[in-house]
């Protein structure tokens, strides 16, 4: 089955790529500079072999697809690909706690179709950027020689569950209440008795990460930190 891949620029489901007119001249980016020394072909026109690839990683419900959306959104010429979005070729533990248990060895995750998706997109040189919503940063070797860019977004574990409560239990409108308080209740003994285990897994990736930022920072602010780190490193 054809799989969901990316998002790109012009196509009927990307978003759009031209800069915010706030985004022209932040002091985020500008980075102690003048407003008159930041130059929009830093972020536009430099010519590259190979697209440059920022993997943008945090807990879940840490905020990883919504900034990977808005910094899709704010880069011309950019890819948008989506660990999750590979569901039916990516390998994982068959039980989370378990892996954890064992020692919590990302080899046995694997996501060979979106491996071979973001290889296709680098053939084609379609693209200028590739902003990767992915769980391992450098830390797993299937991608690790294709990052440019390493962020981790460190949002609190207590806020990020809150996040997935929301996003998860409470927003169905296809399930009644007493269903969705059992099924909360459900998810919270299990997080208390094994899942915050898991989740704790997630702070290893700091230590190969070239940006780490406040996941309680708002979007936009994230958005902007990381735009200035693509100028810089470019």
């Amino acid at each position: 089955m054809a799989q969901r891949p990316l998002l790109r620029e012009g196509g009927a489901s990307a978003c759009s790529n031209d800069l915010p007119n706030d985004l022209h001249h932040p002091k985020s980016i500008l980075v102690g500079r003048s407003c008159s020394s930041f130059e929009s072909t830093r972020l536009y026109d430099v010519e590259m072999e190979e697209p440059y690839v920022i993997a943008i990683n945090a807990v879940s419900g840490g905020g990883k697809t919504e900034i990977a959306r808005l910094v899709h959104a704010s880069l011309p010429s950019s890819t948008l690909f989506c660990f999750d979005d590979f569901d039916e070729t990516n390998v994982y533990p068959d039980d989370f706690y378990e892996w954890y248990q064992r020692g919590a060895n990302l080899l046995e995750f694997d996501c060979p179709g979106l491996s071979a998706a973001i290889e296709e997109e680098i053939r084609a040189q379609n693209s200028r950027y590739l902003i990767l919503d992915y769980p391992f940063g450098r830390d797993h070797p299937r991608l690790r020689e294709r990052i440019d860019l390493s962020v981790f977004i460190d949002t609190p574990l207590d806020v990020a569950m809150a996040r997935r409560i929301l996003r998860d239990s409470l927003c169905s409108t296809q399930v009644t209440t007493e269903k969705q308080i059992a099924d909360l209740k459900k998810e919270l003994i299990h997080y208390l008795s094994k899942g915050r285990l898991v989740y704790l897994t997630t702070d290893v990736h700091k230590k190969d990460s070239d940006l780490i930022v406040d996941g309680l920072a708002s979007a936009e602010a994230i958005r902007d930190e990381i735009l200035a780190a693509v100028r810089l490193r470019r």
